[in-house]
């Protein structure tokens, strides 16, 4: 199933593969990307709703370091 999104086919499978990513970077879930044809399915194996802690992620204490303009 195709999302309703109004970009490009090529613009569209590359947002999803890029979230796709981050969400398996963060242990969220995992998954496979399987190609036939010209049509690429992304078949999720697992997925951890409730993530006890997110490691790969910036932590917040690096906003601090930012100088925002006034």
């Amino acid at each position: 199933m195709r999302l309703n999104l109004g970009s490009k086919t090529t613009t569209q499978n590359h947002v999803v593969r890029r979230a796709m990513e981050q969400l398996k970077e963060i242990g969220y879930l995992d998954y496979s990307e399987v190609k036939r044809g010209r049509s690429v399915f992304f078949i999720i194996h697992s997925r951890t709703p409730k993530l006890d802690g997110i490691s790969n992620l910036e932590s917040i204490d690096s906003l601090d370091e930012i100088e925002f303009d006034d």
